[in-house]
């Protein structure tokens, strides 16, 4: 309806002005002012992502109950692995001068953003798994009350 494609074109219009501000941080500004203002739109999305993480681990904390076993464990390895030193950090190679090092710490946060996005889906989807009336989709078990 009207409201999915509004949803979807203000999605594609984030993905347009991300990609821009990543172009835009390619070349390092040649005046403090500008890198201070360029900047400012790392540490800007930095927050929202920082919120992000904030919900995801709300999310887990409040639905990590309704899980046990192997589902449980699996699931708890991967929101303790957000903050691994892969998501946390720049590898070296990107380090090399030529593109300014801010663009690379900006495209590490969209990548953790949308790697956020899919822990938060997964618990989501595991989470109707387990209210739903059907069986196991892996091992077509009737889930226990």
């Amino acid at each position: 309806g009207e409201g999915a494609e509004e949803a979807k074109r203000e999605k594609e219009e984030e993905k347009e002005e991300l990609e821009q501000a990543l172009e835009d941080l390619k070349k390092e500004p040649d005046t403090d002012e500008e890198r201070a203002a360029n900047f400012g739109l790392y540490e800007k999305f930095g927050e929202t992502l920082e919120a992000s993480r904030g919900r995801l681990q709300e999310l887990w904390e409040a639905s990590k109950d309704q899980f046990e076993g192997k589902p449980k464990e699996a699931l708890e390895r991967t929101v303790k692995n957000i903050d691994d030193d892969d998501r946390m950090g720049l590898q070296d190679h990107f380090l090399t001068g030529r593109i300014w090092f801010v663009h690379f710490m900006l495209k590490q946060a969209i990548a953790n953003s949308k790697h956020l996005r899919s822990v938060s889906r997964s618990i989501d989807t595991k989470l109707s798994l387990l209210t739903s009336r059907d069986p196991c989709p892996i091992c077509l078990d009737d889930f226990v009350e």
